[in-house]
């Protein structure tokens, strides 16, 4: 270390502002919660997940079963101190008592930054079985603590670590590692008075995946906790450390020895921050080039970089570690991304921090309406007595309050128990599938939860099915029973015999008359009313003997999807604007919001519907079936126009490029990747959409194009640029038909439009639009309003995306009963006329040879 540098820095450095630094206003680091497994890996051998929780802690949870934690430090200001110190200008991503039991505990050196006593007691008051490993000479201070599971080691030393889990009443899981200290080029010392007196470390943690016998199945880490590379003099000049000049300086050969002895690791967890000034910081903290050399003399195959982004430590700008990283992989011909990287693998957006976490954990060994009508004010429930009826129809004014649907679940599941000779605690869910076809009713999520009563499940069917639709939904699921209501049950009982399902099983949910239709159910069916009176004279159910994480795993829902999220359905606002005279025939003064489903509405239209109902606020929000609804809403307080709000609480995103390379930066479009507790486990039957939708790491696609864009108020919103297997590719370029569609939307010739690709053998696909013709403009001549519309386009967007494919007038698109657009039929009938258009008909463009697949069999797009 250069003495001068020392009393320079010293001499120049502002101790009144000490610890804080400009670029802490100026830039801003997203802060991610993380999602933790309450399940332990061990399925798969390529499981090796690490948690970055913020400068030098990590939580690695390695194949086998094991969880290590290192250097974790949670405390507010790094110092002996509550009150001074380095305080941090990122916020901890979690709290102690928010990380899932851990087995080891792993110290680098008793720096405040490293070792923090509040942090060890919490941790050891709420895990008190974990051990720790500690470099030579820190026993005695954690013995102190009252932490007597503890091994000391000095460098080169190893220890061997065993545990025996048990997974079930006879399964019994071994887990071992064997745990290494190594050497490190640091120093230590809590106060004036105990420099150098404890060792530091860098560690190495190998635990191999008993359920595969493959020496390739041991997992490794390398953790370089806090370490130099070289001594660096003072520069001569304003050039790198690395130049020329400074390249042969010599280096700590002890990484190069641990990459020959214990090499190569799955994975480096490797310092990169605290680096200037480099005449004093270079011989105890290395610089991200430091960190590639590290990288590579150890021998690890990926690494993630720590030790920045929290505290100042340094008088580096606090954004330029991950820049100086880019360049020193750079300089090694190694890729910026997916080797060696700044952060966890993956930008993860989540939940803003003013949005407040769940009071409680949702527990995960018993049902939902167990949940709901439990015993008790648990889980902050409101006190049953006094809560409000939580199903009123509105119809009749019938209701029922918390604790008489409490007890019609009950005995309704008593009566199906009899009547389907079905025992509780036996068989699987699977077998247990009761179906409901049906109006929306009051007990409707009576028979829901009746079902899960009896470990089974609930198999919704939409009410605007044919017959055989239902009974092609009744075969596939294997339902055992069916509920339906009076205006259905003609299609009900024509597709229940054509399933298998007995008359004997076929049950009804009453509507009221208005309802109705003036059809009156056979009396032979029974009604849920007169199965709850005949299941009051039952006697009782057993209790469900759920184990821990049972919910987690059991199928409760099985549920038709279209395959989309449903991303635009703007003409029902369209509408509504078009139809504004019928619409102010109606007392709507009680609705306070307006719930848009992701729609892609322009700013004009929003403004036009504003008028109609001018005290309520438009909230947009987004969601898809695999994510049991909605995953994202808008706040009153931070709108932004366009968005769908952001991420709801439990819930974390992802964005991917069409390479498959995560995207690290707001305003990029990629594919929105979800994960939480509220996500499928896959498809009935079908693994390949299964594999399709899910990814090996447990990410949700969602196939929709999204941008992240954090606001003035530094929340992220989700923004939809378009589903990605609705791009169409001109010339190589993509265009997202809801852009065309929002834009063409505005016109006032136009009621409904989709646009659908067709194939060109010069562009690849070209745009083409199905338009219903407004009202007014349906008296005008057919040509002149599609010349018109070519027109409204071709001023407004780039030759690419014009309607170079055509514009076709048609009396009404095709649409689901949910009132999504068909696309597929519309590409169908694309495809059908694409032979009789000729090139005079189209736009001229730019001949180009592209290859793009894309889905014309399903309706459901």
């Amino acid at each position: 270390m250069d003495p001068e540098a020392v009393k320079a820095h010293l001499k120049s450095r502002n101790w009144l502002a000490s610890w804080t630094h400009s670029s802490t206003a100026e830039v801003k680091i997203p802060v991610v919660e993380p999602v933790f497994f309450t399940e332990r890996f061990g399925k798969d051998p390529s499981n090796l997940r690490a948690t970055w929780l913020g400068h030098a802690c990590f939580l690695v949870e390695f194949p086998s079963g094991l969880r290590a934690l290192f250097d974790p430090v949670m405390t507010d200001r790094c110092s002996p101190f509550s009150w001074a110190g380095p305080k941090r200008f990122t916020r901890s991503p979690c709290e102690i008592k928010d990380i899932p039991v851990v087995d080891i505990v792993v110290i680098s050196h008793n720096h405040y930054d490293h070792l923090s006593h509040p942090s060890i007691m919490e941790l050891h008051k709420s895990q008190p079985k974990a051990h720790f490993f500690v470099p030579l000479g820190n026993e005695e201070w954690f013995r102190s603590c009252g932490i007597q599971n503890i091994t000391e080691l000095d460098w080169w030393e190893e220890a061997d670590f065993c545990l025996s889990l048990s997974q079930g009443e006879a399964d019994v899981k071994t887990i071992s590692a064997r745990v290494s200290c190594l050497p490190a080029q640091h120093n230590s010392g809590r106060s004036l008075f105990d420099t150098n007196k404890t060792l530091w470390a860098s560690w190495g943690v190998k635990s191999p995946n008993p359920s595969f016998d493959s020496s390739a199945n041991v997992a490794s880490i390398f953790f370089g906790g806090d370490t130099g590379y070289r001594s660096v003099p003072t520069l001569t000049n304003q050039g790198d450390d690395w130049d020329e000049a400074y390249k042969d300086l010599p280096v700590c050969p002890a990484f190069s020895e641990i990459g020959r002895l214990h090499g190569p690791f799955s994975l480096g967890l490797l310092p990169i921050g605290a680096y200037e000034p480099r005449a004093l910081m270079a011989p105890v903290h290395g610089n991200p080039r430091d960190a590639v050399e590290i990288f590579r003399d150890t021998v690890c195959k990926r690494a993630l970089a720590m030790h920045w982004g929290t505290w100042v430590m340094g008088d580096e700008h606090i954004g330029e570690p991950p820049k100086k990283l880019a360049e020193a992989l750079t300089a090694r011909a190694l890729p910026e991304k997916g080797v060696f990287d700044p952060k966890s693998s993956e930008m993860y957006f989540e939940t803003p921090q003013h949005i407040p976490k769940l009071p409680f954990q949702p527990a995960s060994n018993i049902p939902v309406h167990e949940f709901l009508f439990g015993s008790g004010e648990q889980y902050g429930r409101y006190p049953k007595a006094d809560s409000k009826p939580p199903f009123v129809d509105g119809l009749s004014g019938k209701a029922y309050s918390v604790i008489e649907v409490g007890s019609r679940i009950e005995y309704l599941a008593r009566a199906l128990a009899q009547n389907l000779e079905w025992e509780v605690n036996a068989g699987s869910e699977m077998d247990k599938v009761i179906a409901f076809f049906s109006l929306n009713t009051i007990d409707t999520l009576t028979v829901c939860w009746a079902a899960h009563r009896l470990n089974g499940v609930a198999c919704p069917i939409s009410p605007a099915y044919t017959g055989a639709q239902v009974a092609d939904q009744l075969r596939f699921t294997a339902a055992k029973a069916l509920f339906t209501s009076a205006p259905l049950i003609d299609i009900a009982i024509e597709a229940a015999a054509a399933a298998g399902i007995s008359r004997h099983n076929i049950y009804v949910l009453e509507v009221p008359p208005k309802a109705s239709k003036g059809m009156v159910p056979p009396n032979d069916l029974k009604t849920v009313d007169q199965l709850i009176q005949g299941g009051m004279h039952i006697e009782p159910l057993p209790a469900l003997r759920w184990t821990e994480n049972q919910g987690a795993n059991q199928t409760a829902y099985l549920c038709s999807s279209s395959g989309t999220s449903g991303l635009p359905i703007p003409p029902f606002i369209m509408a509504m604007i078009n139809a504004a005279a019928i619409l102010r025939q109606y007392d709507l003064s009680s609705v306070t919001s307006v719930i848009i489903g992701a729609a892609a509405l322009t700013k004009e239209t929003l403004a036009e519907f504003s008028k109609l109902l001018p005290d309520s606020n438009f909230v947009q929000g987004y969601g898809l079936t695999e994510a049991t609804c909605v995953i994202a809403v808008t706040g009153d307080d931070d709108i932004l126009f366009g968005s769908c709000g952001y991420l709801l609480p439990g819930i974390q995103a992802r964005l991917m490029d069409a390479n498959g390379q995560e995207i690290d930066s707001y305003g990029s479009p990629g594919e929105l990747q979800v994960q939480g507790p509220n996500m499928t486990p896959g498809y009935l039957k079908n693994d390949e959409a299964m594999r399709e939708m899910i990814t090996s790491d447990g990410w949700l696609r969602t196939g929709d194009l999204v941008e992240m864009r954090m606001s003035d108020k530094g929340n992220t919103h989700i923004f939809i640029v378009d589903r990605i297997k609705e791009l169409i590719k001109v010339n190589g370029m993509q265009v997202a038909p809801a852009e065309l569609q929002g834009y063409l939307l505005q016109h006032p010739a136009v009621a409904d439009v989709a646009v659908v690709p067709i194939p060109d053998k010069f562009a690849g696909e070209l745009p083409r639009a199905y338009i219903v013709r407004s009202e007014d403009s349906k008296n005008q001549d057919g040509n002149h309003v599609m010349r018109e519309l070519h027109t409204y386009i071709n001023d407004y967007f780039p030759t690419y995306k014009r309607l170079a494919g055509g514009i076709e007038l048609v009396d009404a698109l095709p649409k689901t009963a949910s009132g999504k657009v068909q696309r597929g039929i519309l590409k169908d009938l694309a495809k059908a006329l694409i032979e009789t258009q000729t090139k005079a008909a189209k736009a001229a463009v730019t001949p180009s040879v592209q290859v793009y697949e894309f889905d014309s069999d399903s309706d459901e797009e």
